[in-house]
């Protein structure tokens, strides 16, 4: 592989490593959550009641990732083990692998907001998605829709989010990122019982396999052989 001079053209790669396994645990652990009702359990457990009720459940549930990339095909492929019916939303090329899982362009958003019962964000942060989830977007989702944000505060707006909370578009959100993080204790997502905040814990990788993949691109580099997962600058990831 020729290698470009340094300046504007050095190369950037980034590390996936146990990422998409670990996010997808953090979106599914709080989902179940969610169906099992397991706050009501904790309740019922210090209350030292019994109070049976019948938990939800995942299963035949419609999941849109949008943003399929590795951290989304891992979502896509637990979310099929519980019995979701599982659809994607990507901004590049799609495979046939991709269609055959139910993955379709950006210009098919609103039809799949509008089908779907949980809503589940992945997509980078760039220009082009500064506040990508915004009052529209939040309107065309369906009732009693779940909204998780596993990928960067700012793609979301966060006016558009509370007040669709408050109509009911989208019924739930959990959250894991934010504009700013710490979040403040006085921000108004604290106020809404159907928004779960979490401290930016669902992307912690650990460092094995980081550093493996670390490991083989920077041997890749001194034998001069292409490089795994490179940042399209233009892009922006």
């Amino acid at each position: 592989m020729e290698r470009p001079e340094w300046g504007n053209e050095v190369l950037l790669t980034r590390t996936v490593g146990d990422f998409p396994r670990r996010i997808a645990e953090y979106v599914f652990g709080y989902l179940l959550a969610q169906a099992l009702e397991l706050p009501r359990a904790l309740r019922t457990m210090e209350a030292r009641e019994w109070d049976r009720w019948t938990p939800g459940t995942l299963d035949g549930r419609r999941l849109l990732v949008v943003g399929y990339g590795a951290i989304g095909r891992e979502i896509g492929a637990v979310g099929q083990t519980f019995g979701m019916r599982v659809a994607g939303i990507r901004r590049g090329p799609i495979s046939g692998t991709d269609q055959a899982a139910g993955v379709r362009g950006l210009q098919d958003l609103e039809v799949a907001l509008s089908e779907a019962d949980v809503v589940v964000n992945v997509i980078p942060l760039t220009r082009e998605t500064e506040s990508f989830w915004n009052a529209p977007r939040f309107a065309h989702m369906r009732e009693e829709v779940t909204f998780v944000n596993v990928s960067r505060g700012a793609t979301v707006d966060d006016r558009a989010l509370i007040e669709g909370i408050r109509r009911g578009k989208p019924a739930w959100a959990i959250l894991d990122v934010f504009r700013e993080e710490p979040l403040p204790p006085s921000h108004p997502f604290r106020d809404e019982s159907n928004i779960w905040v979490t401290p930016h814990v669902a992307g912690i990788g650990t460092i094995e396999p980081l550093a493996r993949e670390f490991a083989e691109n920077w041997r890749r580099f001194r034998s001069g052989e292409e490089l795994r997962n490179l940042v399209d600058r233009e892009r922006g990831y």
